[in-house]
């Protein structure tokens, strides 16, 4: 899905939606752009930088796109459910930022995002580098429960 081409000095390019997630803020950092955001694919594979003329644009993006991206983790996640027992269901699944600490470097704390899932009674935290759930295998293979 990476089809990039030029229209009147804008680069296009098209990334997946599902289990993407925005940021307003620079990479690593607690400085929020101004008139911007950033798309991330659910792999991280992917990313774009989408620049708006007003903070009134942006937000106007950022919540349609937020939108789709809602409509399909829902969908995706109403398909999951119909392979797992009633008991291992999942009821809540969304991107949260975990704080990285470097403590041999005097850096400021830095951010990263991970993919949080509530199924049946447990937690799931898929990160470093795990991709959100597409199938009920990619539970077990999460290393953080």
């Amino acid at each position: 899905n990476n089809n990039n081409s030029t229209i009147d000095d804008t680069n296009i390019q098209e990334y997946s939606l599902l289990y993407a997630y925005i940021s307003q803020y620079l990479n690593g950092t607690d400085e929020w752009r101004i008139n911007a955001f950033q798309l991330h694919t659910f792999d991280g594979s992917q990313t774009g930088i989408i620049i708006t003329n007003t903070s009134i644009q942006q937000n106007i993006w950022i919540s349609r796109i937020n939108t789709i991206i809602r409509n399909l983790t829902t969908h995706t996640l109403a398909k999951l459910n119909q392979t797992l027992l009633s008991s291992e269901q999942v009821f809540y699944a969304t991107w949260i930022y975990e704080q990285v600490i470097y403590p041999n470097e005097s850096y400021l704390p830095g951010w990263k995002a991970i993919f949080m899932v509530f199924k049946g009674s447990d937690l799931y935290i898929f990160d470093n580098n795990q991709s959100p759930p597409l199938c009920a295998y990619d539970f077990i293979r999460c290393s953080r429960v």
